[in-house]
């Protein structure tokens, strides 16, 4: 049987809310999908957030002084508030027994430079939490892909 995976969380047509959200995730799951699928990036203080774009997206609405700025610019204490990181985000998606909701989480890197510092902070992250059979990690960076694997150890073969 095939799994569903909400790309981004749920977001209805017509409805408030906003992709990449603790809320479209948790309805999402609420709706019967097996996991989700979420963007994540680094911050400027080297914090991963869930959010697609490499700036701040105006569908967000609180942009304030952050309208047009970088997501790696940007310290993750001054994200639009709807931006949750991606421990907030792999919180929400917890679950328990062999149901539990499975995360795919692919990584987003503007910046060659960024992708030592992406694949450390998301080592980090899965070390430090439960769960993290249920991860999978994707990104069309293949260099990060490999960071994140030299930092991880061997995973299934190829």
């Amino acid at each position: 049987m095939a799994l569903i995976l909400a790309h981004r969380g749920a977001v209805p047509a017509g409805s408030d809310l906003v992709a990449n959200t603790l809320e479209a995730f948790g309805l999402a799951l609420a709706l019967g999908a097996d996991g989700v699928e979420l963007d994540a990036r680094l911050t400027g203080d080297g914090v991963l957030v869930v959010h697609h774009d490499p700036v701040w997206s105006p569908d967000l609405g609180d942009l304030g002084d952050r309208a047009g700025r970088a997501v790696a610019a940007t310290a993750s204490a001054a994200r639009p508030v709807l931006v949750p990181t991606l421990v907030e985000a792999l919180d929400r998606c917890r679950g328990n027994g062999p149901g539990r909701p499975l995360v795919n989480i692919e990584l987003k890197v503007d910046d060659p430079a960024g992708v030592e510092a992406t694949a450390s902070a998301l080592a980090a992250v899965l070390a430090s939490r439960p769960g993290a059979d249920r991860v999978v990690v994707s990104s069309f960076d293949l260099d990060v892909l490999d960071a994140l694997r030299d930092r991880s150890g061997p995973g299934p073969a190829r």
